[in-house]
């Protein structure tokens, strides 16, 4: 079956059922696996555990791909049929799309309604930030960038490997093999004392996977604003803004974002995006999640013209 075939269907998955039930979830099988890596994590060597941890996890799931992909292109109709669905099934767990909004959706509610403190409760769903000090404002702008920065992470990067590899049988392995190291990267890649060591590996790899991925989702953001004012500030500030961030990727969609829809973007203490802009309202959270969709489904459409073309 053919790498289209394999990408309607997952596409079909994600419009009509979305993401898989969490006892089904590859991901969320790849973060039990890290989970127990974490506790039988050495004190000495760290740096080594984890880079072999993630080449471990990774090679697994890049077999299972493999094997999926063979089976879905056997010559027996049965095996070719169930292999299509298995691999159908797991590309639509690479990515997040209904998921990302509806988590995003809940906080613009809340804060919508002057429940301040509850979408404060619901914002670790987005974002690894601490709420407890921060506004409203502060709130929304937390939302918008995790939905900006999550459209490269659990959108484009994915569908990037997959269309990429496809060619050469490898796009479903591709994809699962980044969302591996995505997996990690959300679990140990953080600069403290607990994970500095450990997350080493997972972080950098991280930062190269979605080197390409954080440039090509800015022409798809100006793409979809279906403005052409929109589209030049999105872009403008994206070139202008993008180095503000610690991440070397993620400032380039925040700030693609900040500028398409005309706001500020901050997280107190570390940096400001388009600080001339005006601060974030709860109907920012929907817009920015109405761009996201309209910017996945130019992906889609792309993707699918490439994997013809090939």
């Amino acid at each position: 079956m053919s790498a289209v075939s394999v990408l309607l269907l997952a596409l079909l998955l994600e419009l009509t059922i979305g993401e898989p039930p969490a006892r089904a979830h590859p991901v969320v099988w790849m973060g039990w696996c890290i989970s127990r890596l974490e506790g039988m994590a050495p004190m000495t060597h760290r740096r080594l555990y984890g880079v072999v941890s993630v080449l471990i996890i990774t090679s697994f799931f890049t077999l299972l791909g493999l094997v999926i992909w063979k089976m879905s292109n056997s010559e027996n109709a049965v095996s070719s049929a169930v292999g299509t669905l298995i691999a159908a099934y797991l590309l639509n767990s690479t990515f997040a799309v209904r998921s990302l909004g509806q988590a995003a959706e809940d906080i613009r509610a809340h804060l919508a309604d002057g429940r301040l403190d509850v979408a404060k409760k619901h914002l670790p769903a987005l974002v690894s930030r601490d709420p407890s000090s921060l506004s409203g404002e502060q709130v929304a702008s937390a939302a918008v960038e995790s939905v900006s920065e999550n459209f490269v992470d659990a959108i484009v990067s994915p569908l990037f490997y997959y269309v990429l590899l496809s060619p050469v049988g490898l796009g479903l392995a591709a994809a699962l093999s980044f969302k591996v190291v995505s997996t990690f990267d959300s679990s140990w890649g953080y600069k403290n004392e607990r994970f500095g060591e450990l997350g080493w590996f997972c972080a950098r790899m991280d930062d190269v996977l979605n080197y390409i991925p954080a440039r090509l989702s800015v022409p798809l953001i100006m793409l979809s604003t279906l403005s052409f004012k929109r589209a030049i500030s999105a872009l403008r500030a994206a070139q202008r803004e993008h180095t503000k961030t610690p991440s070397p990727n993620s400032g380039w969609p925040m700030a693609a974002y900040a500028g398409a829809l005309g706001i500020r973007l901050e997280k107190p203490g570390a940096y400001v995006l388009c600080p001339l802009l005006r601060a974030p309202s709860p109907n920012d959270i929907l817009r920015s999640v109405r761009l996201t969709y309209s910017s996945s489904a130019s992906l889609f459409v792309g993707a699918l013209v490439v994997l013809v073309l090939c």
